[in-house]
């Protein structure tokens, strides 16, 4: 078989491309964890860990996501883990939903958050 000069270029085109999918995964957002957690009142209640864990790699981020359950007017604060500097990070505050993204980096761990409602405490549901 021969090739021509553009049967050569092909590969190398289909490479880049290649390599620019797969580098581009390398920021999306983790998610498919979390649970419950409860807000007590005024004060940061206790860290409220994920049932799975994120292995990450360079750039890779993870999107908290926090809903308040019940007690119309409560407003609740939520703080989620990030392993990049090895601390909790403000993902918002709400009386509905609200969300964040967070960097994770090449760290393994899992994720938590922690709550403070006001001027009652609450659940909240969240997920990342």
């Amino acid at each position: 078989l021969q090739y021509s000069q553009t049967d050569r270029k092909m590969p190398k085109t289909y490479l880049l491309f290649v390599v620019i999918v797969v580098a581009s995964q390398m920021v999306v957002t983790y998610g498919k964890g979390g649970g419950g957690c409860y807000a007590p009142p005024f004060v940061w209640g206790s860290e409220c860990r994920s049932s799975t864990s994120i292995i990450g790699n360079n750039g890779v981020q993870i999107r908290y996501c926090v809903i308040v359950n019940g007690n119309a007017g409560t407003q609740v604060c939520c703080q989620g883990y990030s392993p990049v500097g090895n601390t909790f990070q403000s993902i918002g505050c709400g009386s509905g939903s609200f969300c964040r993204t967070l960097g994770w980096g090449n760290n393994i761990a899992t994720p938590k958050i922690k709550c403070k409602g006001s001027p009652f405490g609450a659940s909240v549901s969240w997920s990342h």
